[in-house]
């Protein structure tokens, strides 16, 4: 029986969680969306004896205590984690960002819509590309 799909999301920002789960709503994916406000509740989560797996991560690059880039590295390095997708989803413009999460396994960098259309519109997108149109490792 095939699952439901299910995304982590985490970014401390509760605006861009309401946001993104809000844009979810609107579209005819049935997806879990697991919401992080920090990345230590994200790692709190990992290490439970048996987690609950994403079929891929949306992971704001400046969060406090533990960066994005931080939570990149540790998932990449991890060989339970490192073929989960991880689709930087950020407010950052900057050139070194973008070099730096490809560098360090991101999929996709993705800078953050200043509308709720746009918003919905790019959840379309990654929901169609990640979960209809590119085979993921199956999880265990």
């Amino acid at each position: 029986m095939k699952h439901s799909p299910i995304i982590f999301f985490i970014d401390d920002d509760p605006d861009d969680q309401y946001l993104v789960r809000r844009a979810m709503q609107q579209l005819d994916f049935n997806v879990e969306l697991v919401g992080f406000e920090s990345s230590e509740r994200l790692f709190s989560h990992l290490n439970h004896s048996d987690p609950i797996l994403p079929d891929f991560i949306l992971l704001d690059l400046n969060m406090p205590m533990i960066s994005g880039k931080d939570v990149l590295k540790k998932l990449k390095g991890s060989t339970t984690l490192s073929t989960i997708p991880c689709i930087i989803f950020t407010t950052s413009h900057s050139d070194r960002d973008v070099e730096e999460s490809y560098l360090l396994g991101a999929n996709s960098f993705i800078i953050k819509p200043g509308t709720f259309a746009q918003t919905v519109k790019i959840m379309q997108q990654l929901c169609e590309y990640w979960l209809n149109t590119v085979t993921l490792k199956a999880k265990d």
